[in-house]
């Protein structure tokens, strides 16, 4: 992610990040279909969001890619009963 928003601020294109992420041979076989342009560009949005101030959210606990969620409320994937694993197994 942040690899993309380094070749942005180096002027590069979003095909040429993609080329750089994905190899030239994928980018010019699939390019035309939208898919990795969508992808690139998304990579993007999150990569803006974790430069202005999203690495702040991840360093207290968010994803740092959504919104900023209120003290003591855990994302979904972090619940223990949505995945049968308490946070000892999940390696937290």
């Amino acid at each position: 992610m942040l690899q993309a928003w380094d070749g942005r601020q180096a002027g590069a294109s979003h095909r040429e990040i993609a080329e750089v992420l994905y190899g030239h041979r994928i980018v010019a076989e699939d390019w035309s279909a939208g898919f990795l342009r969508t992808r690139v560009q998304r990579l993007l949005r999150g990569a803006d969001r974790l430069v202005h101030g999203g690495y702040l959210d991840i360093l207290q606990g968010g994803s740092g890619l959504s919104g900023r969620r209120s003290a003591g409320q855990e994302p979904e994937w972090a619940n223990s009963s949505a995945t049968g694993l308490s946070g000892q197994e999940k390696g937290f």
